[in-house]
């Protein structure tokens, strides 16, 4: 229960603080993007005891990424490129 009363509190202070920035802005201009993703599907980092599975059924190994993650992976690059590639070059020293 605190947990989810301190993650509020801190989302709270985070819209509060940059309310007035997006607010003030036009809509053709970026101001923050602040993206928060968990890492894709991966193979299982051990096998429990007993497992009917082997560790080779996982070609890429265990705790890797899986072709399914790959692609979820490419998926959210090409999402993120189409609805913000207007606003950045394909050129990485732009950013710093």
């Amino acid at each position: 229960m605190e947990k989810n009363v301190l993650v509020l509190t801190c989302l709270l202070i985070v819209v509060t603080i940059f309310k007035n920035a997006v607010l003030s802005c036009s809509p053709d201009e970026l101001v923050l993007v602040q993206m928060i993703s968990r890492h894709c599907d991966l193979s299982p980092t051990r096998l429990y005891p007993e497992d009917p599975n082997s560790a080779e059924v996982w070609k890429e190994g265990l705790g890797e990424m899986t072709l399914k993650g790959k692609f979820q992976a490419y998926a959210l690059g090409c999402y993120l490129r189409a609805r913000y590639g207007g606003f950045i070059t394909s050129d990485p020293t732009e950013v710093r």
